[in-house]
């Protein structure tokens, strides 16, 4: 008897195939827009949830918020008790993945730094210098490195992550708003990182959709200005906020978010064009 192997099986086993292709050294990810309520935590969450549950190696996702912020409520459930601030302190004693995991969190093969846990924590407690001192350690131990930042743009850990990464990914709504906010973030990182604009992938919630958004002119004008445009459909279990579970999402937001791994991990084989960047120089659906 021959199993019939349908266009969607085909579809699912070459986004896997892609997910999990090689990488040499490390990849920096960060997950930017200018607005806030776009989805950045859901979606750095599921994005690093996917890449750490289809590959062997090391991924971290960072809060790089200057305040407390949403994405270890996103994966763990709770803000741990030792966030980023506290590393920073410690950087110089840090030599193993054990030595890191007094400040981690951990759901199922993805590691989580927090944000500072501290509500009064003084506006931009996470420079760009810290940042980059930052990802100095870790790219010692991680071979993705994920990071969602503010809604500030200008936030200066925001700039350090962008100047820092090897792929940018754009939240945004699926709305006319959402994309008109999308296409000032592909503004600003023109201006910023020009080598990366055109190559960011925009991600496109849809649980703030409009039923009379024309979603596929939205996605039309939007993949012309970048790689990729991949859309998060509306999902019970992502709109009532709380700890990301893999297994209880839809399938087809599940295929969502593997479809966004997929393009991040193409950019693994190729990469970008050199270009000088904080501590190194790096190499639609």
């Amino acid at each position: 008897m021959r199993l019939r192997v349908t266009a969607a099986d085909r579809e699912l086993a070459d986004r896997l195939g892609r997910v999990v292709a090689q990488l040499g050294g490390w990849h920096a990810i960060a997950v930017v827009g200018s607005k806030g309520g776009v989805g950045r935590s859901t979606i750095a969450a599921g994005l690093g949830q996917k890449l750490a549950q289809a590959r062997g190696d090391h991924v971290i996702a960072v809060d790089a918020h200057p305040e407390v912020g949403t994405l270890a409520g996103r994966l763990l459930g709770a803000t741990p008790t030792a966030p980023a601030g506290d590393l920073l302190a410690q950087l110089g004693r840090i030599q193993s993945h054990a030595d890191l995991a007094a400040f981690t969190g951990r759901v199922g093969n993805l590691d989580v730094l927090a944000s500072s846990h501290r509500r009064d924590a003084p506006p931009g407690a996470l420079g760009a210098v810290d940042y980059h001192r930052l990802v100095a350690t870790l790219s010692r131990f991680y071979n993705i490195i994920l990071t969602d930042t503010a809604a500030l743009l200008e936030q200066p850990a925001t700039l350090a992550a962008v100047a820092q990464a090897d792929t940018i990914v754009v939240a945004a709504t699926a709305s006319v708003d959402g994309a008109a906010a999308a296409d000032r973030t592909l503004d600003w990182l023109r201006r910023h990182e020009p080598a990366l604009a055109g190559e960011a992938i925009v991600v496109l919630s849809g649980h703030h959709s409009h039923p009379q958004v024309d979603r596929r002119a939205l996605r039309g004008y939007l993949a012309a200005r970048c790689r990729a445009v991949v859309e998060i459909p509306a999902d019970p279990h992502l709109a009532g906020g709380g700890p990301l579970d893999p297994t209880r999402l839809q399938p087809r937001t599940s295929a969502a978010f593997l479809s966004l791994a997929a393009h991040v991990a193409d950019q693994f084989r190729w990469g970008l064009p050199d270009r000088a960047r904080g501590i190194r120089a790096g190499t639609t659906t």
